[in-house]
């Protein structure tokens, strides 16, 4: 543990960070939003640090923790919370936030300051598995009815927040005293990601994320044909090579000029259903409803999902350079050499 600048107060962020090519320049713009909004960073790093590292996050939090990297996020998670015990009853918010995300992103929404307003018990980014899974060729059979009771419903991790009342509640400790850590990612999330939305709804407590998809099939359906295009073009697939194999099979044998509408807003929802629109239509999310978060992984993910990371680049670069367009070239130029003379998946022409 390395004691921080910043003191506590009564608003308490823990940021988990895995920075295994170092602390990147948007490390930093996170932990400026935090302290800017008022909250204290207790930065939870799952690996070593180098000093300079350890000694520029301090700067900026109020206490840098190191530990190994078992349990994933929710192992650094519990950990941040165990630090806290002695003040979770004093603290009026408590966020976790990891770094498998860049947040904020520029000209997003300000996730915090809607969290806080929102008077829910338990806030989110978003959620994942509210919607029944097709299998991709059953595509025009997907039923876009949203519903949290589903056993795998749950809401990201990336980013969560807790009001007083929970934080007041003496079994929010002990969830996480009780919380089995484990190498295995599944159980991970299935005892962490999934167990805590279970916990959460189980005891009562209203919950909501900032950006809601039951709306998803009328945003499509109201995008011109030339968005609505590049949004299946864009579409990101991670650990779905089901999803990846039909969409190429489908774009091959589909005429551009005559393509069904319908068929491509249905894929999307299908690849939305499988994946979690935070993968998935990660590119919509940024441009039409502001979504302040990004996830890194499919910069090294396939060649389709490089070119729709860097489509994203530019659209975050729109209004000016910033570090995260340039972190995301970065990621995606390594991904591109370590794929070089990979075939390229086909997609449909703007």
């Amino acid at each position: 543990m390395t004691p921080g600048r910043i003191e506590l107060r009564d608003k308490c962020a823990i940021y988990l960070i895995y920075p295994r090519e170092g602390v990147y320049a948007s490390h930093f713009l996170a932990l400026e939003y935090l302290v800017a909004s008022g909250y204290a960073p207790v930065v939870i790093s799952n690996m070593p640090l180098a000093a300079e590292a350890r000694k520029a996050l301090a700067d900026k939090s109020h206490v840098v923790m190191e530990r190994p990297n078992f349990g994933y996020d929710f192992g650094g998670y519990r950990d941040g919370v165990l630090f806290l015990k002695d003040k979770v009853n004093e603290l009026n918010h408590l966020v976790l936030l990891n770094d498998s995300v860049w947040f904020p992103l520029p000209g997003s929404y300000d996730w915090l300051a809607r969290m806080e307003r929102s008077g829910k018990d338990f806030w989110a980014s978003i959620w994942a598995w509210a919607v029944p899974k097709r299998e991709p060729e059953d595509f025009r059979k997907i039923d876009w009815r949203i519903d949290k009771s589903r056993r795998h419903f749950h809401y990201a991790s990336f980013a969560l927040g807790f009001s007083a009342k929970i934080l007041r509640d003496a079994s929010f400790m002990q969830f996480w005293r009780n919380l089995k850590l484990t190498s295995d990612k599944d159980l991970t999330v299935r005892r962490g990601e999934m167990g805590l939305t279970r916990w959460v709804m189980q005891n009562g407590y209203s919950h909501a994320a900032a950006t809601e998809m039951a709306d998803l099939p009328n945003l499509l359906s109201s995008l011109p044909d030339h968005e609505l295009r590049r949004v299946f073009d864009e579409l990101i697939s991670v650990n779905d090579p089901d999803m990846v194999d039909f969409r190429r099979r489908y774009v091959a044998q589909v005429d551009v000029a005559t393509v069904n509408r319908t068929d491509l807003e249905k894929i999307i929802l299908c690849s939305v259903a499988r994946q979690g629109a935070s993968y998935a239509v990660a590119g919509l999310l940024v441009r039409k409803l502001g979504f302040p978060f990004l996830k890194k992984s499919p910069c090294s993910a396939g060649t389709d999902n490089v070119r729709a990371m860097l489509a994203i680049a530019s659209d975050l670069a729109r209004n000016g350079e910033n570090c995260i367009a340039q972190e995301i070239r970065a990621l995606t130029g390594k991904a591109e050499e370590a794929h070089q003379g990979a075939p390229q998946e086909l997609r449909l022409a703007s």
